[in-house]
């Protein structure tokens, strides 16, 4: 025989090094896969807990421009680097006047680069955890999110949405 013999097979390590790297590979696409999943699935019900992972003892906002196809997130006044796709189809923002009635909202242009950029709607966390009263129609629905720590709601029309408030109104009225 001679001295240098010749490898046929791997050793225990380099089995176990192998088995290592295709864990951590695996593991890593999985991840990455299920992101893509929640970001697919994410929607209006989920923007609250959303925003709370960007809130840090500071007012966080989600500005919707180019008419609601890209929404910017807002530390403060600064804008970050992330942007959802909400909507798909026109949205209607509306505030709800002392007498009940409802009325649309005109939003301030942001400046962008000395150009004028219309806001179709703009949402705010606050601080305390409470958020800006907002009311949206969007794909034949309408939306309804409280100002002080309620849960949003989903209406099939608004004017479900507009009988819902009003009767709130009356009973705020009565006590």
């Amino acid at each position: 025989m001679s001295k240098v013999e010749k490898r046929a097979s791997f050793t225990l390590f380099e089995l176990i090094l192998v088995i290592v790297i295709i864990g951590i590979v695996y593991t890593l696409f999985i991840q990455n896969i299920e992101k893509l999943q929640r970001a697919d699935s994410f929607g209006l019900e989920d923007l609250t807990t959303y925003l709370k992972d960007f809130q840090n003892l500071n007012e966080v906002s989600l500005l919707c421009t180019d008419e609601c196809e890209t929404c910017t997130v807002y530390i403060g006044d600064q804008p970050t680097k992330h942007k959802l796709k909400l909507f798909s189809s026109e949205v209607v923002s509306y505030y709800v006047d002392k007498d009940g009635q409802f009325e649309q909202i005109k939003y301030a242009p942001l400046h962008i680069a000395r150009e004028e950029v219309p806001v179709c709607w703009k949402f705010t966390l606050y601080e305390n955890g409470s958020v800006s009263e907002s009311i949206l129609t969007y794909n034949e629905k309408a939306y309804y999110f409280p100002t002080y720590f309620g849960e949003m709601q989903v209406f099939d029309r608004l004017d479900s949405l507009e009988q819902f408030l009003q009767e709130r109104i009356k009973l705020a009225r009565e006590l």
